[in-house]
């Protein structure tokens, strides 16, 4: 088993979480599930908890449109307005930002669930991948996939079809949890991205960098950001009903203080104890 970024022979064991290991390259900081799943493994997880995600997913619609206002802002700023693909586009709104400020777009996901309510609200979103035949011939002036790349099987497989569906001077646009956060440094083997199901790889800038690049991008800026703001009830449900059993000793600490997040209510947000890399490359 090799890193897929740098190719070092010799991974590290970080935890093993959920009948999961989780290894880690200490030359380039790339970490991976152990024993990567098939891809119908994967899409029939995503397919499983999509139902219960998308449903806290819009109790926070407000939050994630001010936060992919500001993601069409900075696409604006690298690309004039075309063609643009979603990959991953979840229930498709930052597709509906792009489409009202003039974009003509198209979105794929391998939720069922996630399709349904694009379709609902008229969006133009497949069920599938990149490689989706629907998909057509098909070369577009901006691509995102937000939260995406951490769950397929084969980064680089992925960035490299990216890179053949993209125009010429197109943009790519990438998010991501990042593994050298603070929240993951103090968590430490207890992070619960490692404790997240369809989640295979856990980059940091430099692993992110360095696959991309590999794959023929040119990356045009970098940084980690705090994302969304969220209040306290979401935070809560999430770290106690999705990212760890219901027998982990934090999940039976969250319970005990369940009262907390009763009392503050939905009046209280912060910023993402999360913290994601966001990355703008192009094809040159």
């Amino acid at each position: 088993m090799k890193c897929l970024n740098c190719k070092n022979s010799n991974l590290r064991n970080i935890t093993r979480v959920k009948k999961r290991e989780v290894v880690v390259c200490d030359i380039c900081g790339l970490a991976r599930v152990k024993n990567i799943p098939t891809k119908r493994g994967v899409e029939n997880t995503i397919n499983k908890i999509s139902k219960e995600f998308f449903h806290e997913y819009l109790k926070e619609k407000d939050s994630y449109i001010k936060y992919f206002q500001k993601k069409v802002d900075d696409l604006d700023k690298y690309s004039s307005r075309g063609l643009l693909l979603d990959v991953g586009c979840g229930p498709g709104t930052f597709l509906q930002i792009a489409k009202d400020r003039g974009w003509n777009v198209v979105g794929v996901d391998l939720s069922k669930e996630a399709v349904e309510l694009c379709r609902g609200n008229k969006l133009k979103v497949l069920n599938g991948t990149i490689n989706s035949k629907t998909l057509g011939k098909k070369r577009f002036d901006a691509i995102c996939a937000f939260q995406l790349i951490e769950h397929v099987t084969d980064p680089i497989y992925l960035l490299r079809n990216i890179f053949k569906r993209l125009k010429k001077g197109g943009v790519l646009i990438i998010t991501t949890p990042d593994r050298l956060g603070l929240v993951p440094r103090l968590s430490g083997k207890h992070w619960f991205e490692y404790y997240n199901e369809e989640h295979l790889y856990f980059f940091t800038k430099d692993s992110l960098k360095g696959v991309v690049e590999r794959s023929g991008f040119e990356t045009l800026n970098i940084k980690t950001e705090f994302g969304r703001s969220l209040d306290i009830p979401y935070i809560w449900d999430r770290l106690t009903n999705y990212y760890y059993t219901t027998d982990s000793r934090i999940n039976v600490l969250l319970n005990r203080l369940k009262f907390i997040p009763k009392f503050i209510g939905r009046r209280v947000a912060i910023k993402e104890p999360w913290v994601n890399i966001y990355l703008i490359a192009r094809k040159t």
